[in-house]
């Protein structure tokens, strides 16, 4: 019923969906723990809840969200790269990638 050529673009399509929708899990998640931490540090010592988060861990949890980024932008880059290849795709969507841009 269906040709090689449509499985594999099939399961390229599940993995773009797997890499978007583990990526920006990710990227919010951490966003959120960092935002929330950093949000609980605004308050004053004795109005503060008992929270702690060591400096391990929101290191660990930028990194990580700088991680989940580079996936976001990997997965523009593997849909653009086809035309042009990998190397220049990749450079040009870090430099002068503009979305939404009508002029």
């Amino acid at each position: 019923m269906f040709g090689r050529a449509d499985l594999i673009y099939r399961e390229g399509a599940e993995a773009m969906t797997a890499l978007y929708l583990i990526g920006d899990t990710l990227l919010y998640g951490c966003l959120a723990l960092l935002i929330g931490f950093f949000s609980v540090q605004l308050i004053p010592r004795s109005y503060r809840p008992d929270v702690s988060l060591s400096i391990r861990w929101v290191r660990m949890l930028i990194v990580l969200m700088l991680l989940s980024f580079s996936l976001s932008v990997l997965r523009i880059v593997l849909y653009l790269y086809e035309e042009i290849g990998f190397w220049i795709t990749l450079q040009s969507v870090l430099l002068t990638f503009e979305a939404g841009n009508h002029c």
